[in-house]
């Protein structure tokens, strides 16, 4: 799915374009750019900043989903807890997954054009 959908955001055309535009602002036996380092240290900080733009609300989620178990599994002893909190966790983070899909979809296209934007020699500010 994912391979789908990066075929139709068009992604596959901005990688092709990126490696080309890369020629022209870093040729071959060119050197290496002075601001190496700093474009690596900035792209691995965005990396990790997107990472957790996405995954903290799915984690915040299954972790109010774990806290309502754990009420639940208090008030009534007789509930067996592995049996229901794992397909509840499961139906709940399919369900926020569903419903933030499209606000992944442009988010990821988003990501994608400025990361090949900036291996293309744009900037990488923020």
């Amino acid at each position: 799915m994912a391979g789908l959908l990066f075929l139709a955001m068009g992604l596959h055309l901005a990688i092709v374009q990126t490696l080309a535009h890369s020629f022209i602002v870093y040729p071959v036996g060119g050197g290496w750019p002075a601001d190496l380092p700093m474009l690596g240290a900035q792209t691995t900080a965005l990396a990790l900043e997107l990472g957790v733009r996405v995954a903290l609300p799915m984690a915040l989620v299954l972790l109010l989903v774990e806290l309502a178990v754990a009420l639940l599994a208090r008030a009534i002893p007789q509930i067996n807890v592995f049996i229901f909190g794992l397909p509840l966790k499961m139906l709940v983070g399919v369900a926020v997954l569903a419903v933030a899909i499209p606000n992944l979809l442009a988010g990821a296209a988003a990501i994608y054009r400025f990361i090949f934007g900036a291996a293309s020699g744009g900037s990488v500010a923020t």
